[in-house]
């Protein structure tokens, strides 16, 4: 797979913030909140709601949480930026 590849791939797993408001307590999948060198930060949850509070607890400790993705397909990323931005709206986390 080439870089071209790489970045299609990407941007076709990213989704609006409103689109994974909509997702939040949907179950049927399993998120992973991925770290530092692509480690996993925690149990997968079965949540996108669970994996943002696991994304938050784990910022407060220090380790800062990368991406947050879908399994097992990994066709949902959620990237640091929407993290944040959801985490202020759902009152986890203050602007």
């Amino acid at each position: 797979m080439n870089n071209d590849e790489t970045d299609r791939d990407i941007a076709g797993a990213k989704r609006s913030d409103d689109q994974l408001l909509q997702m939040l307590d949907e179950s049927g999948h399993l998120w992973i909140v991925r770290g530092g060198r692509m480690g996993v930060l925690g149990p997968p949850t079965a949540t996108l709601r669970a994996a943002l509070r696991q994304a938050s607890e784990s910022s407060k400790h220090a380790q800062s949480p990368g991406p947050i993705v879908r399994m097992p397909d990994d066709n949902v990323i959620v990237h640091a930026d929407q993290i944040y931005r959801l985490l202020i709206h759902l009152g986890i986390r203050d602007a």
